[in-house]
């Protein structure tokens, strides 16, 4: 193999004349810096190594971010039939062609090397094209206007040192205003052992297994990205020290298809800006219709324990983070056949907007997921928001889910709610000894969901102390709209939850305002649901997108002891709000099979009773004593199941209910039907509106008075 080897400090120019100019490097030991900021919120449970309020910051030296060069103080390289090897720091400018030939970089001397792409093509079947096997730093340039071309065609199954078209050892650099295609057909397209930062370039990626790899650290400030890869788009992947294997993104645009992960971070995914379009696997459709894709855990199923995560399962997820994934801003619609955004630690959104289709979970943490701003359209999805504690402060949500809506949950949780407290087929059991750890807040922000599952669903307890909420559950008797095993607490706000009424739950309390709850015949989807006041006035309105036959709703307008009528289609219900929370109909609440809980009609939970089993009360009510036992109707047996009336049959469903089989949204609901999500609308934070099937916005079928 023969070799053009390049030692700047030796050349002179009488050797290089017509082929190479000497120069001078200029600003190679100029240090002005320019930072990156992101702030990463992090809580004590979390692995990371950053504390409370402390910053992730990326750092961009000025010669990092200039991509001007002056030709006439280059070194001049014409590409030939030879390797060519640098061995000594500046500034080199690299044109033509280069076949079974490669460049290496080999410096072990202190100053930067730069060597510029001005319109190659570097072909190789036998090693990498691209080699940086030492130097203290190197930056690659993309002169502006060239298309620069490179192809790994190993075709081996042996094992090789360096895996990638473009593969160094040391912390590399890219900048400038060309492009760069690489074809990586051996594995990988572009990878650094050390640093990666992109300053910005146009690239075209097309890789047998990851597009692009920074070990530890893969920071990118802009540029245009198109990437099809056989495993991982982008990621890092240092895993024995918790401040490397960071990615830090800026900006820039991003087109990836993967198999694998869209993202992928060892440590923490932070996000401030940028336009992301992110296909992984399958897709959410397939996914979704094989339901087999669920990676990470097997789902709770009526009693089933989860069971923990197979390390040789593979990851399809758009977004994923190790320990922590923040995101500020940006755009991203993203179709993934797993989790769309995922961390196995914690998930902060401060803002950006999402579209997104996901064979399993939207946004997934299993640790804890806070969202303080952005639109959020969960357009498909198995489970929309899951994690441990979820918070939401702000923000505008949309979910479409085959099950839970939102679900506060973890992987260690068994057996399965029956009226927040009975579990295991009627059985009085002590509450489950992690559910004291599972919260969902609501503080605030604009939160549409519907669910087939649970329309909110906690294993532990709910609070609700803002925001605007209207939840449409299941039309089939196996899930509720709201489900929770210790509390759900409403504080403020304003809440709409309408579904069936086979395992209806109500809030176990309320402050600032009251709560109603009722059950009626079933309304098909067009009959609008409507509460006046005594004088007429309406105080909030709402017409659900699918059938129901109960609807929970509270608003501080709704005052203790006022009469108010519930309207929805054609049944009508009047009562009289009480302190708290108040039922009618086939409702059931109250404590456990033989603590002093209550079946009532308009009447208030005994709240020494706890939540209890999903019980009935006759159609007509039934008053509630002074010492808060009921008499002799809808009190549960010693084997906590209530005699005659109205519990559902064995098939789950109450004769007088008479619910339709569970099954999916029609279309001419107004939610979303093709798989690009084009007919669904991020609801606004004021005011909240269904797309219709040209695309145009209805009118708008949520009102809080």
């Amino acid at each position: 193999m023969g070799y053009i080897m390049f030692n700047y400090r030796r050349l002179t120019t009488a050797l290089l004349t017509g082929t190479i100019v000497m120069f001078s490097v200029t600003g190679c030991a100029n240090t002005d810096v320019t930072q990156a900021e992101i702030q990463v919120h992090t809580n004590n449970s979390q692995k990371t190594a950053f504390t409370s309020n402390s910053d992730l910051k990326v750092e961009y030296t000025s010669e990092e971010l200039d991509a001007s060069f002056d030709e006439s103080t280059c070194t001049k390289i014409v590409l030939g039939n030879e390797t060519v090897e640098i061995t000594s720091p500046g500034t080199y400018l690299l044109s033509g062609t280069l076949t079974e030939k490669s460049i290496h970089v080999n410096c072990n001397e202190k100053d930067t090397v730069r060597f510029i792409l001005n319109g190659v093509q570097i072909t190789n079947s036998t090693e990498a094209p691209i080699v940086i096997e030492e130097a203290k730093k190197v930056i690659l340039t993309l002169a502006e206007g060239t298309n620069n071309t490179i192809t790994d065609s190993r075709n081996t199954t042996t094992e090789q040192e360096y895996s990638a078209a473009i593969s160094s050892k040391a912390d590399l650099t890219i900048n400038g205003k060309g492009t760069l295609t690489v074809n990586a057909k051996y594995r990988n397209g572009i990878k650094s052992s050390d640093d990666l930062k992109i300053v910005s370039g146009t690239f075209d990626i097309d890789s047998k297994e990851d597009g692009i790899v920074g070990k530890d650290l893969l920071a990118v400030r802009d540029g245009n990205y198109t990437i099809t890869a056989g495993t991982d788009g982008m990621k890092s992947t240092y895993d024995t020290d918790t401040s490397k294997g960071n990615i830090v993104i800026e900006g820039g645009q991003f087109q990836i298809t993967s198999q694998n992960d869209g993202i992928q971070s060892q440590n923490i995914l932070a996000v401030s800006n940028g336009i992301f379009t992110i296909k992984t696997g399958t897709g959410a459709s397939e996914a979704l219709k094989s339901n087999s894709n669920i990676n990470d855990r097997q789902r709770v199923d009526w009693g089933n324990n989860a069971t923990t995560t197979s390390d040789n399962s593979e990851s399809n997820k758009g977004l994923k983070s190790e320990n922590a994934t923040y995101i500020t801003g940006g755009t991203y619609t993203i179709d993934s056949q797993d989790d769309s955004i995922h961390s196995n630690g914690q998930i902060v959104i401060d803002g950006g907007t999402f579209y997104l289709s996901t064979g399993d979970d939207g946004v997934h943490a299993d640790s804890s997921i806070e969202i303080n701003g952005g639109n959020i359209d969960i357009q498909k999805s198995y489970e929309g928001i899951e994690a441990e504690k979820i918070t939401i402060n702000q923000g505008s949500i949309s979910i479409v889910s085959s099950d839970d809506g939102i679900n506060a949950a973890n992987g260690s949780s068994t057996g399965f709610s029956m009226g927040g407290g009975m579990k295991n087929n009627g059985q009085n059991v002590t509450e489950n000894a992690q559910s004291s750890t599972i919260l969902l807040t609501i503080n605030g922000g604009t939160i549409v969901v519907n669910a087939d599952g649970d329309g909110i669903d906690s294993n532990g307890s709910v609070i609700v102390n803002g925001g605007e909420i209207v939840v449409m559950g299941p039309t089939n008797n196996n899930n509720a709209a709201l489900d929770f095993d210790s509390q759900f607490e409403i504080n403020g706000g304003t809440l709409m939850a309408f579904g069936s009424s086979g395992m209806l739950e109500v809030p176990t309390s309320a402050a600032n305002g009251c709560c109603l709850a009722a059950t009626f015949e079933t309304q098909t989807d067009d009959l609008a649901f409507e509460l006046k006041d005594s004088s007429g006035n309406t105080i909030m309105s709402y017409t659900p997108v699918k059938s129901y036959s109960s609807a929970i709703v509270y608003s501080e307008k709704i005052k203790n002891s006022n009469q108010y009528t519930i309207k929805a289609g054609n049944s009508s219900v009047e009562l009289t709000a009480t302190e708290g929370v108040t039922t009618s109909g086939n409702v059931g609440m109250g404590g456990m099979p033989g603590n002093q809980g209550m079946f009532g009609n308009q009447g208030k939970p005994d709240m020494q009773g706890g939540r209890g089993g999903r019980g009935s009360a006759n159609n007509d009510g039934m008053s509630v004593p002074s010492d808060g036992i009921p008499g002799e109707m809808g009190m549960p047996n010693t084997d906590g199941v209530p005699d005659k009336m109205g519990m559902p049959n064995a098939d789950g469903v109450s004769d007088e209910i008479g619910m339709p089989n569970r099954g999916s949204v029609p279309n001419e609901m107004n939610m979303p039907e093709n798989e690009d999500g084009n007919n669904n609308a991020i609801p606004d934070k004021n005011n909240i509106k269904q797309k219709g099937q040209n695309g145009t916005d209805t009118q708008d079928n949520m009102n809080f008075m």
